[in-house]
């Protein structure tokens, strides 16, 4: 395993849309160094602001050259361009957790934008993320989940956004657009096992500074879908999910394509309220699958993307949903899953409770419902 110099995390695959309100929070850190006449740029990175007052959060290893002589932060609200600069004074190191508390001093005529911190309840389910960052280019996004790590004692969470050079120290955002983390490094040899501070190891710093992090948003209800398994007689099992529908089709005439819809068998009774769904199924032997929310007659209350396999029966693809939806009236709602693969002299049994297969695609499929505030 090798840890990757500060700065330099893995590849850069961001290609989200950039949210306004973050932009406006978001600052470019350029570390100079001056020796003598010379100043050279040693560093760079991001922070996010929390406080009107200017105050401002990213990871310790980006700042922790402003100790030496000559050595200065500057910082630039949105980009490395087009905003005024201003030199950035650090508060507050914790290098075990990769975490600084910094300042600048703002006295424009223009309040500062920043961003709400708020906490996650990520240690019972995982959460659907937004990360921010620089390129040359300009800022730039990735999303992602975080789930939990026991890496340097639980001071860090995983994730699986794909962050580049340029991210050290940007904010993490929950689908609500509330700061849950600040990026920190990852590790050359495994993609996408990047790692982010949670914001509630600042909280000492903040509380120092009269900022609070808000509780974390109520979960209501985790859904899991265990894979599916063969029992040799052409049973399925798949542990809460059920499969509710089957259908097949010539396509063409020496292949057959077969659906199967999984639906949670225990549907969940919601309250009114808004609500947020996170899902994700990954899933090898499919063509494409998708997922859904449905309430009790079916109707879908919001679906994910479908996601394809373009290389093959054998690859692993993922179908993700996350969207938010609101319940008039006491509702019962179940997670769907619908399933698309093809085996050539796949026999059929329909009209049975099972259907019976030479091979069974593996299945996997968890979702997350959370009320929001």
């Amino acid at each position: 395993m090798t840890l990757l110099a500060p700065l330099l995390l893995w590849a850069s695959g961001a290609t989200a849309q950039v949210d306004p309100d973050v932009r406006r929070a978001t600052l470019f850190l350029e570390v100079r160094e001056t020796l003598g006449n010379d100043s050279a740029t040693i560093g760079t990175g991001a922070g996010v602001l929390v406080g009107a007052s200017g105050h401002v959060l990213t990871a310790n290893h980006v700042v922790e050259a402003v100790s030496r002589a000559g050595v200065k932060c500057f910082a630039r609200v949105g980009g490395r361009s087009g905003s005024p600069e201003y030199e950035l004074h650090v508060l507050r190191q914790d290098p075990d957790a990769d975490i600084a508390l910094c300042y600048i001093n703002h006295d424009g005529p223009q309040s500062l934008e920043y961003l709400s911190c708020a906490g996650t309840d990520v240690d019972r389910a995982e959460v659907a993320i937004h990360a921010y960052g620089f390129s040359d280019q300009g800022m730039i996004t990735a999303d992602g989940s975080m789930f939990p790590s026991v890496w340097r004692n639980g001071w860090f969470w995983r994730t699986d956004a794909t962050v580049a050079k340029g991210f050290s120290g940007g904010p993490v955002t929950d689908s609500a657009g509330k700061l849950v983390a600040i990026v920190s490094r990852g590790f050359t040899d495994r993609q996408g096992q990047n790692y982010v501070t949670p914001i509630t190891m600042a909280e000492g710093m903040l509380s120092s500074i009269g900022i609070e992090i808000d509780d974390p948003p109520t979960i209501v209800h985790v859904w899991q879908q265990e894979p599916t398994r063969h029992d040799g007689g052409g049973a399925i099992s798949t542990g809460p999910m059920r499969v509710e529908r089957t259908l097949n089709r010539m396509e063409p005439a020496d292949e057959q394509v077969g659906w199967l819809r999984f639906v949670d068998s225990t549907r969940l009774e919601i309250q009114p309220g808004r609500y947020l769904i996170t899902a994700s199924a990954p899933a090898a032997g499919v063509r494409r699958h998708v997922l859904a929310l449905e309430d009790s007659a079916g109707v879908v209350l919001c679906s994910g993307t479908t996601a394809y396999s373009s290389e093959g029966d054998n690859q692993e693809t993922r179908a993700t949903l996350c969207g938010q939806f609101e319940i008039q009236e006491t509702s019962r709602i179940s997670l769907a899953h619908r399933v698309e693969f093809r085996q050539a002299g796949m026999p059929w049994q329909l009209g049975h409770s099972n259907s019976v297969f030479t091979q069974l695609p593996s299945v996997y499929a968890e979702a997350t419902i959370t009320k929001l505030r």
